[in-house]
């Protein structure tokens, strides 16, 4: 853990410990039967995809560049408060399919301005989302931009996600 809610893991930070009531165990989209995740988070910064972008030569040091510099950031701005947007979006990438809730996760346009501005470095605003379920059980799918997002899915309507709410 890097605070009391955000978790560095497998190069992501992420505001863990997300649970929801009335997520059911399994739904099907578009004809794929997919498994609720068994840990639900919101990667916020993809440290792993950043780092080479500020130091390619020493992306270890980066590395710990860009946490300190997340760290620095949730000092004075609030990277735990989110919201459901009720958009539900098909991921597709090779053979993995999850289906990902949209958030809006307050503060993390400005934590990438702040990244942009003290690098001068043009990094991509992570679109927030949540994995819910999985084709291949706990497979989610990174989504790094904007540009991702739009290239690798689709928006779904899941009923049987209306009533979704977060505990």
């Amino acid at each position: 853990m890097i605070t009391k809610r955000h978790n560095y893991d497998n190069g992501y930070i992420s505001l863990v410990n997300i649970e929801f009531e009335n997520a059911p165990d399994k739904i099907t989209v578009n004809g794929n039967e997919l498994l609720k995740k068994i840990e639900f988070h919101i990667s916020i910064m993809a440290i792993k995809n950043l780092a080479p972008l500020l130091d390619p030569d020493n992306v270890e040091q980066a590395s710990e560049l860009l946490k300190q510099d997340f760290l620095d950031f949730a000092i004075t701005n609030d990277l735990m408060n989110f919201a459901l947007t009720g958009e539900y979006r098909l991921v597709t990438r090779d053979e993995r399919v999850t289906v990902v809730a949209m958030v809006d996760l307050k503060s993390v346009e400005g934590l990438f301005q702040y990244l942009r501005q003290k690098h001068n470095i043009d990094f991509p605003t992570q679109p927030t989302h949540i994995a819910l379920y999985t084709l291949q059980p706990e497979a989610g799918i990174g989504i790094l931009s904007q540009e991702q997002l739009e290239t690798d899915s689709i928006l779904v309507e899941v009923p049987e996600l209306a009533s979704l709410k977060i505990q």
